[in-house]
């Protein structure tokens, strides 16, 4: 995944590892601080990483009960990721 700076076109910043290799991104977040970015991948998992170092910091999965994440979200202090989805059948 890259990272663009849209006011001068400069890429910024490429997220490396396992997850921005090889699972396509299905939603991105960023962190209201602009620290973070919270990325939910074609696999289901959510990747956190750091913008500052383009590493990922963690990465969760929403469970059995919600294995096809869509959608996530920062709560607005930065502390909670949100995640939505559809259950499996």
């Amino acid at each position: 995944m890259k990272i663009w700076d849209p006011a001068s076109g400069e890429l910024t910043a490429t997220l490396i590892g396992e997850q921005a290799n090889r699972n396509s991104p299905r939603s991105l977040s960023f962190s209201p601080d602009g620290k973070l970015l919270a990325c939910v991948a074609s696999s289901g998992e959510i990747g956190i990483w750091n913008l500052a170092t383009s590493q990922r910091e963690r990465t969760m999965r929403a469970g059995s009960t919600q294995p096809h994440v869509f959608a996530v979200a920062f709560g607005p202090d930065s502390k909670w990721v949100g995640s939505g989805g559809a259950r499996a059948r």
